[in-house]
């Protein structure tokens, strides 16, 4: 399965504030709880160069403390050594667990949370996952291109902990997201590696989306960022506490509409006024990190 990622930020597990449930699943007791249509939770049951791709469940004790049923991706090749994983980024593929439709469009602030650990993998190998979000438009239309990643991370053997990331660029959306197994890589973080034992697994569980705010943490949104106007007629700008290198305006049908360069400044503008009426996405790089912000056009 081959998806086109675009690019996000780390963050790290924290204390929440939060107002009201929109969406949750502890995977229930049976394989049946995934394997469901489309309009339910869902995993691929496909296979990749011979290795299942979706997620499975596990109702055993855990001694990383999960309890009840989790969901579980043994993501490898098995010949090890001479085969590069199957879910190598450069080739877009990955081990995913599917949401329904997540409703957003009375929501302010929003946030996304689960649990996720490593009960078995090579010792010196970091996993890494993600969560990415696709509009339901698109999803609909089987634009698969356009995948934002609201978070990721890596978490290596023996670990556990709690990530939340914020939903708050998808206010007023009706989004899918997905949960991701995706690469393995050396102690840095930044490599790739080979799985050598064929030991890689991934486990996650109690997926919660709330809205209200995610308190105390570095998110994915740059510290102190403000975008105005919203709506904007001719030149929307950025301010934040960091320096900007790019801002990048991405229409609802996954296209790049505009590209703008800066030279490191912490206020850029950016002039809208030629593009059409309607919803963007605006992609903010700086040395601090990535960004996406909604934007609408009047």
């Amino acid at each position: 399965m081959k998806k086109q990622l675009l690019a996000g930020a780390f963050v790290l597990a924290s204390f929440l504030t939060a107002q009201a449930q929109i969406l949750s699943n502890d995977f229930g007791t049976d394989q049946a709880t995934l394997n469901t249509a489309l309009t339910g939770w869902y995993t691929d049951t496909d296979t990749q160069d011979g290795v299942k791709i979706g997620f499975g469940l596990n109702a055993d004790n855990d001694p990383l403390g999960f309890t009840g049923v989790s969901a579980f991706s043994d993501n490898y090749i098995n010949t090890g050594t001479t085969e590069a994983p199957v879910f190598e980024l450069a080739e877009g593929y990955f081990n995913f667990v599917l949401s329904p439709v997540v409703d957003l469009t009375s929501i302010e602030a929003a946030y996304v949370s689960m649990k996720v650990g490593v009960p078995d993998a090579e010792p010196t190998a970091l996993l890494g996952y993600q969560i990415l979000a696709i509009l339901e438009s698109d999803f609909a239309a089987n634009n698969f291109e356009n995948l934002y990643i609201v978070g990721e991370g890596t978490i290596s053997n023996g670990e556990v902990e709690t990530v939340n990331f914020a939903l708050d660029a998808f206010a007023g959306e009706q989004v899918r997201l997905y949960f991701v197994h995706a690469d393995v890589y050396d102690q840095s973080g930044t490599e790739p590696v080979l799985l050598t034992s064929g030991l890689g697994t991934l486990q996650i569980d109690d997926i919660l989306v709330d809205e209200g705010v995610v308190a105390g943490v570095n998110d994915n949104t740059l510290a102190n960022l403000s975008v105005y106007p919203n709506p904007v007629n001719d030149v929307v700008n950025v301010n934040v506490d960091a320096l900007v290198s790019n801002v990048a305006i991405v229409d609802l049908n996954g296209r790049t509409v505009k590209t703008v360069k800066f030279d490191g400044v912490s206020t850029a503008s950016v002039n809208v006024s030629d593009l059409a009426s309607g919803v963007y996405m605006a992609t903010i790089t700086s040395d601090k990190g990535t960004t996406t912000k909604k934007i609408v056009k009047n």
